[in-house]
């Protein structure tokens, strides 16, 4: 018997993923786990293949790496799914280094076959249909234990925090967060009649009632009898339907406030004699610069019934003032 010489021990690793060993389980339930470990801090990953070649192990090694970045060394034994040229060249492309354990010399990889034990220990006591997840539940255990070497645990030297687990649940309290301190008070209240506006429908506005507060920027509006969830912006606080009037519309894009319409029961404004003096005044006006036109040489013929360009600009600001729409937009229908 060959006698053994002191136990080999490897550098110690400055940083996480660093060094990492990786090695093969299985089969098992006719499947195999590619285990890779961090030396630094202890953080196994595990991946499920059903046959240890070459191009699953770089697809497993390549999705591992995505998460955690290159690792500068890759500790592997001589299996073949290891060594060949094509995963060679992966990682040759990737500036890691392999570092291979000596033939028939199994510890020195004892990292990686100290986390196979683990791992086959585990599933044996996990056998069942969910074997999957209770994988990823005794994963998340051994995270959150702390190790034996570093006195910490894994996550705790890989990402400076503790994973949240049922546990965690047991000490966690409840702590105001800065936004609490100070809550800002819901822009509606319950039981407010609001304007909603609407994309899959020609009605681009519809009303409806308030019915429940989500937060301070959602709602639960009842709208035709259905309850949808709106943002605040998508919401404008009207006191009538909008079927009432289309003028309703416009306001409501322009206006971020309350509009209310009046009622038909209050009569409409009636011209008073003084808004009829410049009508009067504009006719006397058109009157006489045709006359001058006509005696003029230089006038031109214009049809009966055309007006002046002072008169039409009058006309304008008489409607602006009166609030009152221009013919040819009397009788456009606003879908809204």
């Amino acid at each position: 018997m060959v006698p053994r010489d002191r136990l080999h021990v490897w550098e110690p690793a400055k940083g996480p993923w660093e060094r990492v060993h990786a090695d093969y389980a299985g089969p098992i339930d006719g499947r195999w786990y590619l285990v890779i470990v961090d030396s630094y801090s202890k953080w196994m990953e595990v991946y499920t293949v059903h046959s240890p070649t070459s191009a699953a192990t770089i697809s497993k090694f390549d999705d591992c790496f995505a998460r955690f970045g290159n690792p500068q060394q890759l500790v592997t034994d001589n299996g073949t799914q290891f060594c060949s040229q094509q995963i060679q060249a992966f990682l040759r492309t990737r500036g890691i280094e392999h570092r291979t354990s000596a033939p028939y010399h199994p510890s020195t990889n004892g990292q990686a076959e100290r986390y196979v034990q683990i791992l086959k220990k585990g599933l044996q006591k996990s056998a069942g249909p969910d074997q999957e997840q209770q994988l990823n539940q005794m994963l998340l255990r051994l995270r959150n234990q702390p190790s034996e070497a570093t006195k910490e645990s894994p996550a705790q030297r890989m990402f400076n925090r503790r994973l949240r687990d049922r546990l965690s649940l047991l000490t966690e309290q409840a702590s105001p967060s800065s936004t609490d301190a100070h809550p800002k008070k819901p822009r509606f209240s319950v039981g407010d009649r609001v304007a909603v506006r609407c994309y899959n429908s020609r009605r681009k506005w519809q009303t409806g009632r308030l019915v429940k507060v989500l937060g301070e920027l959602h709602y639960h509006v009842n709208v035709d009898g259905r309850v949808r969830k709106v943002h605040q912006d998508q919401m404008r606080a009207a006191d009538v339907d909008l079927h009432s009037d289309s003028q309703l519309f416009r306001q409501l894009l322009i206006s971020n406030e309350p509009v209310q319409l009046p009622t038909t029961d209050q009569a409409a404004p009636t011209e008073s004699t003084d808004q009829a003096t410049p009508t009067e005044s504009t006719d006397q006006m058109t009157s006489t610069a045709s006359t001058d036109q006509a005696t003029s040489p230089a006038a031109t013929f214009r049809p009966t019934g055309s007006s002046t360009p002072m008169t039409r600009l009058q006309g304008r600001s008489q409607r602006a003032t009166q609030g009152v729409l221009p013919k040819k937009y009397q009788d456009f229908n606003l879908y809204i």
